[in-house]
């Protein structure tokens, strides 16, 4: 897309709503007839803004198995995520840093158990605020993998290029579009540039798929 705008820049869908609750149902056929379980819950907690301020995690009896607890800054990003255990230890942590125009520019997990950083990455962006490489880094520092991308004029991704910890190709995959902006072909190469698969999309007058 184009040039990203901080978070308070946008309406938020979720101001109003005060509690979210969902409920995941695995169903089971015995005999014909079909059978619904619980397997988990979750519900989400959101302030006035409609940011999320608490998640919790229910097994199928209604324990608590974990929560997560966010933090955010003046502009309404995301700058802390942390979670607990059923007896409200923290387990882990995640850390999100911002450009000025609200991209994220690094991400960074701590697991709490060991006291270490876990994985670091780190986001770059064009001008217009596309995500051009994204690096992972593994808790000593060294590269673990790294992407990059490249875009048209119209910010449709063309190109996506993935390396490994030491920056060698590992495939590619290349994005065609119409002059509407829908993808027709997305095909993918190994790294000596064989095609190892492609899809073709077509759509109608509507522009559906």
């Amino acid at each position: 897309g184009f040039s990203q705008q901080k978070k308070t820049d946008e309406p938020n869908p979720m101001k109003g709503v005060k509690t979210q609750t969902e409920l995941d149902y695995l169903y089971e056929e015995k005999f014909g007839d079909f059978k619904e379980f619980l397997t988990k819950k979750t519900v989400n907690k959101y302030d006035s803004n409609g940011d999320m301020v608490k998640t919790s995690h229910y097994d199928s009896y209604g324990k608590l198995k974990r929560k997560g607890i966010p933090k955010y800054d003046s502009d309404g990003n995301k700058v802390e995520r942390s979670y607990y255990d059923s007896e409200g230890k923290l387990e882990k942590k995640y850390n999100y840093k911002y450009d000025s125009n609200g991209n994220k520019v690094e991400e960074s997990q701590k697991i709490i158990l060991y006291r270490k950083l876990d994985w670091n990455s780190i986001y770059k962006y064009d001008s217009n605020g596309n995500m051009v490489e994204l690096s992972y880094y593994d808790s000593d520092g060294s590269l673990s993998r790294k992407s990059i991308a490249k875009y048209d004029s119209n910010g449709n991704k063309v190109e996506g290029s993935y390396y490994d910890s030491v920056e060698s190709l590992k495939w590619k995959t290349i994005m065609k579009y119409d002059s509407d902006g829908n993808m027709v072909k997305n095909s993918q190469y190994d790294s000596e540039g064989s095609l190892e698969w492609a899809f073709v999309y077509k759509y109608d007058s509507n522009g559906y798929l």
